[in-house]
């Protein structure tokens, strides 16, 4: 995969972290993903129904909470993998955009703790109470109070992560807002995406060009370096030192002509960036798709930034109240001009996907972080006769049933396995 690792410039991140973990086998991953805390929590914790026991050994835990507490997300060449925002396959699922729980639960009652308990089963009832009972009787030597707060905390998470309950706190929550919505849509089409046999072959043949490239650059090309973004980011922030359409010397910030590409490695990235909407890489097997570009046409300076999609030329005066809905128009040119490799994705919800569409390709995206990317690359003979058991894990994280996450592991494993 081109040059090692350690003859890279180092993140200072990185060199800390490589530092405190020297020696250890999972440092030689390349991009080397992040569990988040919910993940490790829901597999960890021992008093949780849907818990994997001996999953994790000590020094794994110690290293999967300190690799997640030191970059969201992971390391890619030897830096962090930063996606510039929360979108990113984090866990929310269908419910992107609530709030975690805190392990710390102000309105848990003792009602609700001991029903809880007494929903365990018995042996765990009793593992539980004798542990904690240890301690406070101080019968328990070796455990340190930090161990203790832990087992606490993880047992009062999952008494505030449980079933009616956390469904009856997701239906009180806020009502997400428009950045929310968009964040859900771009997590949702990256699901898509990553299981779509033509983009994953197109990404193959890129990788193959390029890929002594981006080992040297220590990077992937963006967007907005090449003036794709008039004023903003998508979303609507501000980037500072941000440049202008075609202000990049050498560089060719318009789209190019029909059947012809752009020359060079980075040419070919905007290519592909142009052809299925996306902003950059992350890895090359995560993909951040492109948001909505905000601006005024007079910002375009005459020049169409390189990406494809569409736009609604709307002067200023009919922009008055919300009575005009212009999601008819849109949805005109969506039917009418929708480019042939993305028609699968624009019309899933009216072609068999059904409403829940957007949600399964978000749970799906979720799993293939978990599962594919981390699970079954570090701990493939963890997983062996206990998938069934990460299952539940995760369904707990999503505020899913069991079995719509082990349907879905299935309908990606599937699509992995037949694709390129």
């Amino acid at each position: 995969m081109g040059r090692q690792r350690d003859t890279l410039p180092l993140d200072p991140a990185w060199a800390a972290f490589a530092q405190r973990h020297a020696g250890h086998p999972f440092l030689q991953e390349d991009p080397l993903y992040a569990l988040s805390d919910r993940v490790i929590d829901a597999i960890k914790n021992e008093f949780a129904e849907s818990a994997v026991p001996g999953f994790f050994t000590r020094d794994q835990e110690a290293f999967e909470r300190d690799l997640t507490q030191t970059t969201r997300h992971g390391f890619f060449l030897g830096r962090p993998i930063d996606s510039g925002c929360v979108w990113l396959g984090e866990g929310e699922g269908g419910q992107a955009g609530t709030t975690r729980p805190s392990a710390h639960p102000d309105s848990l009652t003792v009602g609700e703790f001991l029903e809880h308990l007494r929903s365990l089963p018995r042996p765990r009832q009793q593992a539980a109470l004798d542990q904690l009972g240890h301690f406070l009787l101080g019968q328990e030597p070796q455990m340190t109070t930090n161990e203790a707060m832990r087992t606490i905390e993880e047992f009062l998470r999952t008494v505030e992560n449980s079933g009616p309950r956390q469904t009856a706190q997701r239906r009180r929550g806020e009502r997400p807002d428009a950045e929310d919505l968009l964040r859900r849509r771009q997590e949702a089409y990256a699901g898509w995406l990553v299981l779509n046999p033509t983009y994953r072959t197109e990404v193959n043949v890129l990788r193959q060009h390029c890929e002594g490239w981006v080992v040297d650059e220590t990077r992937f090309p963006c967007l907005g370096e090449y003036g794709a973004y008039p004023a903003t980011l998508p979303g609507g922030e501000s980037r500072e030192g941000q440049a202008s359409p075609g202000s990049v010397e050498g560089r060719d910030a318009r789209p190019a002509p029909p059947g012809e590409s752009r020359q060079g490695h980075p040419g070919r990235f905007l290519d592909f960036y142009q052809r299925w909407g996306l902003d950059r890489f992350l890895t090359w097997e995560l993909p951040q798709p492109m948001g909505i570009v905000r601006c005024e046409v007079s910002e375009l300076a005459g020049q169409a930034p390189p990406l494809d999609g569409v736009a609604l030329l709307i002067p200023w005066p009919l922009l008055r109240g919300e009575q005009v809905d212009f999601q008819e128009s849109l949805g005109r040119l969506r039917e009418e001009r929708g480019p042939a490799h993305l028609v699968e994705w624009l019309t899933s919800e009216q072609k068999g996907e059904g409403g829940r569409a957007q949600i399964t390709y978000q749970g799906l995206f979720f799993l293939y972080r978990v599962y594919e990317l981390v699970l079954f690359r570090r701990y493939k003979q963890a997983c062996k006769g206990r998938l069934a058991f990460l299952d539940a894990s995760i369904a707990s994280v999503l505020g899913y049933t069991e079995e719509i996450v082990r349907k879905q592991r299935q309908r990606l494993q599937a699509a992995l396995r037949c694709a390129p």
